[in-house]
């Protein structure tokens, strides 16, 4: 079951309709108004209500979020945006702004991730052992 906890949250008025984005990644456009992203766009967090344009969003920039899937994918696994905000790891080169905390068994599944910007330093953790 995903879970939400130990967020630290931020209110941004939409620029767009992300009624239907709940818990997708968003970024913030040159506007300074929030956008959904899209694919290796510089996420700023997770979205966590469903605000329409002009309204104020509710986003994650750091902490434990619910986050929707582009498709399965493993626990551990550091994930990026996918073209339409759903969380994905299709290439290596991806800029990666969170890690998941369970699997996500296919398209749309909401899952809990661990939102921790892009730092540049996010890697796969599934499996890495304790030194």
């Amino acid at each position: 079951m995903a879970i939400s906890e130990n967020q630290t949250c931020i209110t941004v008025e939409a620029a767009e309709d992300l009624s239907a984005s709940q818990y997708h990644f968003v970024y913030i456009h040159t506007d300074g108004k929030l956008k959904l992203s899209g694919e290796d766009s510089n996420n700023i967090g997770v979205l966590q209500n469903k605000p329409t344009s002009g309204q104020a969003a509710t986003v994650c920039i750091a902490g434990v979020t619910k986050l929707v899937c582009a498709g399965a994918l493993d626990a551990g696994k550091a994930v990026g945006s996918h073209s339409n905000g759903k969380a994905d790891a299709h290439d290596a080169s991806q800029v990666k702004t969170a890690v998941l905390l369970e699997a996500s068994g296919g398209a749309n599944e909401v899952v809990s991730a661990v939102f921790t910007g892009a730092n540049g330093s996010i890697q796969d953790i599934a499996g890495v052992a304790a030194a």
